[in-house]
């Protein structure tokens, strides 16, 4: 596994926190700094169908540090309850205060571990 790979619990809360690098001219990396970003857009496919899309619009992605270039991306438990799949590729996408568009993740995979234990709501709610 590598570093864009994110790892769940189907039918849990998660949070995971990212730290975004880009590459300079040296190949050294540098914390990529967020404080012009205006939203971060996580969407996740399995055959070219979506099954996750998160935002910072919507408050499932966070700005941690800025210049730091750390998110906190939090997996709602009703996001994969009711999944089927085991994986999925994902890119995360940034959107500037002036428009520009920039995808600091690429080729991203999610991998979906199924629960054993059923929803204890439904469970006594039937």
């Amino acid at each position: 596994m590598d570093k864009t790979t994110i790892n769940l619990y189907r039918g849990d809360d998660e949070e995971c926190i990212v730290r975004l690098f880009e590459k300079q001219l040296d190949k050294s990396l540098k914390p990529f700094d967020l404080s012009d970003m205006a939203r971060f857009d996580l969407w996740a496919t399995v055959r070219n169908k979506s099954v996750l899309t998160l935002s910072s619009t919507t408050g499932e992605i966070e700005v941690v540090d800025a210049p730091g270039g750390v998110l906190k991306i939090t997996f709602s438990h009703s996001l994969t309850k009711d999944a089927t799949w085991s994986q999925a590729d994902y890119d995360l996408q940034a959107v500037s205060n002036k428009g520009r568009v920039k995808t600091p993740i690429q080729g991203g995979r999610i991998n979906l571990k199924f629960d054993v234990t059923p929803d204890m709501t439904e469970a006594r709610n039937g």
